[in-house]
């Protein structure tokens, strides 16, 4: 019988996974497809991308960047090894996100990149339980 650990078969893979642990994949799925949404029309610089993003103050050119910025940390995210400093690094873009949404005064879209935040962090521990352990009390 296939370990769990043996990637060569998806469905003892599969069958290996713990409910939270699953239940982490299919959020992980989710914000991903988000992401994706968000990342992908910046950088083919799709008008209302450009619009947004000039909306905020920002030069046109810097949409192209934003993106291909996001889509590194998604890429970093969905990587297991890396996942971790791929979640460090998506919180560093929504803060971003924050802060500028503050600076125009605009409340729900702080209020949603925080809570998408907590989301991407919920989803991680999700699917690697042992990370809430080291975050909570520094031990391994």
């Amino acid at each position: 019988m296939a370990d769990a650990k043996d990637v060569s078969n998806p469905r003892a893979a599969w069958a290996g996974r713990t409910a939270s642990q699953k239940a982490g994949l299919a959020l992980s799925a989710f914000l991903l497809l988000f992401l994706l949404a968000d990342a992908i029309p910046k950088i083919l610089g799709v008008e209302f991308a450009r619009t947004a993003t000039e909306g905020l103050g920002f030069p046109p050119y810097q949409t192209y960047v934003i993106g291909w910025v996001l889509l590194a940390c998604i890429v970093v995210w969905v990587v297991p090894r890396t996942a971790v400093l791929g979640s460090v690094g998506l919180t560093a873009y929504l803060g971003g996100a924050v802060t500028i949404d503050m600076h125009h005064e605009a409340w729900f879209p702080v209020v949603f990149a925080v809570a998408f935040g907590l989301l991407i962090w919920g989803a991680l521990i999700l699917r690697r339980p042992a990370l809430l352990k080291v975050l909570v009390s520094g031990d391994e």
